[in-house]
């Protein structure tokens, strides 16, 4: 059985002369290791969600702060938690500065919020995930989460 689990998904969208970076986090469902169509049902939850907050961010408030047309792209995927303590727990809605580092697969990354890039690294070393290429970049994001829907729109 393949627990109930997290993802990250780390998008950039780039305009004429910008760029913005999108962290979503997503849920994945558990599923039956033997059940092909569990797993891929379970896939296209994630994906589905992920589309979902991609399309509200870009319409509502990306649209807001930059009006240009944009191309989106994924930059990497991380399941499970950050190895950074609870950082990116809880509601999003919000802009924070988070490390990424990327696993010799590019689509693979680690992905936490740090004060620094040796903080990040301090994390990663004492969590139980394999351990990404270094350097690691700063990225400046706006996260989003499925918990987002019961939060407060005041400020979004």
């Amino acid at each position: 059985m393949a627990p109930a689990g997290r993802e990250f998904r780390l998008y950039r969208y780039t305009g004429l002369l910008c760029r913005h970076d999108l962290l979503v986090r997503v849920d994945r469902p558990a599923y039956s290791n033997a059940d092909q169509g569990a797993e891929d049902a379970a896939d296209d939850f994630a994906d589905s969600a992920a589309a979902h907050l991609r399309e509200w961010w870009a319409r509502r408030l990306l649209r807001r702060d930059c009006t240009g047309e944009h191309r989106s792209e994924l930059l990497g995927t991380m399941d499970g938690d950050p190895p950074t303590d609870g950082a990116l727990d809880g509601a999003g809605l919000r802009h924070c500065r988070v490390w990424v580092a990327h696993h010799a697969d590019p689509r693979w990354i680690v992905v936490g919020e740090a004060a620094s890039e040796a903080e990040f690294w301090t994390a990663v070393a004492d969590d139980d995930r394999s351990v990404p290429e270094r350097p690691a970049a700063a990225h400046d994001v706006y996260l989003l989460t499925v918990e987002d829907g019961r939060g407060d729109l005041t400020d979004a």
